[in-house]
């Protein structure tokens, strides 16, 4: 988990602040499902 999680920030850093919501939202979608099947 932590290590997709240093992903999605490397990822958010590498367009240099220019976040779009809807990528954001799904990478937090994904991380929840992630922690879901890791139980």
């Amino acid at each position: 988990i932590w290590t997709r999680l240093g992903s999605i920030e490397t990822k958010l850093d590498g367009i240099n602040g220019r976040v779009d919501k809807h990528d954001v939202e799904i990478a937090v979608h994904d991380e929840k499902l992630d922690r879901l099947t890791a139980l």
